[in-house]
C-alpha cells in the first residue's frame, strides 16, 4: 500500500538540494546576510542592554543644578519645608536644596531630595510620578 501521512512537514536539511537552491527561503546568500545583520543587531542590542542594567541596578546621583538650576539658586524661601507647619502658625522654612537628587532603580524611578531647613536639620523626600 501506500504510506500513511504522519503530519509533519519535512524540513529541509542544511545539504538538501532544496536548501542549497533556496527554493522555499530564498537564495541561501540572503538568508545568510540576513541572520548576520540580525546577530549584529542582538549584539548591539545585548551590548546597550548590559550597560543599562548594569547602571539600573544602582542609584544614580543627578546633580540638581542640571535637574533644576531653579531650585540650585532657592535660598531662604518663604515656604515651609512640607510636614513642618503647625496650626500655631510656625513652620521650619526651607533655607536651600542640596546639590545632588538619587535616582531608584525602580519601575518608576522615583528620586530622593533632600531640603535643609532654617533650623539647620536636613528632611528627605521621594519624589513619585
Amino acid at each position: 500500500g501506500a504510506p500513511i501521512p504522519t503530519g509533519h512537514a519535512s524540513v529541509p536539511r542544511s545539504g538538501s538540494a532544496q536548501a542549497q537552491t533556496g527554493s522555499q527561503n530564498g537564495p541561501p546568500r540572503y538568508r545568510t546576510e540576513a541572520q548576520m545583520a540580525l546577530s549584529q543587531a542582538w549584539d548591539l542590542y545585548y551590548r546597550v542592554f548590559r550597560k543599562v542594567s548594569k547602571k539600573s541596578s544602582q542609584n544614580t546621583k543627578i546633580e540638581l543644578k542640571y535637574a533644576s538650576p531653579e531650585l540650585t539658586n532657592a535660598k531662604n524661601l518663604e515656604l515651609a519645608v512640607p510636614g513642618t507647619y503647625r496650626v500655631s502658625g510656625s513652620a521650619v522654612k526651607i533655607r536651600s536644596f542640596l546639590p545632588t537628587l538619587t535616582v531608584f532603580p525602580t519601575k518608576q524611578h522615583p528620586r530622593k531630595i533632600t531640603l535643609r531647613g532654617e533650623d539647620g536639620n536636613n528632611y528627605i523626600f521621594l519624589l513619585k510620578g
